[in-house]
């Protein structure tokens, strides 16, 4: 699967930059995950920071558009968007462990 950036927004006010991304893909429209990690390569930023709004596969080809909002950090996500249990716990995760990285192991 490749991705193709189209077009890129930023929006300073809040703190992020919608993207709209073609992908090609071989067999079935790739999942979400597979998408973030993708955009997350494209972008140069890390997964949690970002949000998939949309992927619409096209009709007949192995294309999908898709749009995602990648965030400057994850605060502002849960500031500005309402999300799902599954991204909560998703960030609650990050968070943990970025705190474990940073406390010394003993």
């Amino acid at each position: 699967m490749e991705g193709k950036i189209l077009e890129q927004t930023e929006n300073k006010t809040i703190g992020f930059k919608e993207v709209k991304l073609n992908f090609k893909f071989e067999k079935a429209v790739p999942s979400l995950k597979e998408v973030t990690n993708t955009v997350s390569k494209l972008m140069q930023s890390k997964e949690e920071n970002i949000v998939v709004q949309k992927i619409s596969p096209k009709f007949g080809t192995n294309n999908a558009e898709v749009i995602a909002r990648v965030y400057h950090d994850s605060k502002t996500i849960s500031d500005t968007t309402k999300l799902g249990k599954k991204a909560l716990e998703k960030i609650q995760k990050a968070k943990e462990a970025t705190a474990q990285q940073q406390t010394p192991a003993q």
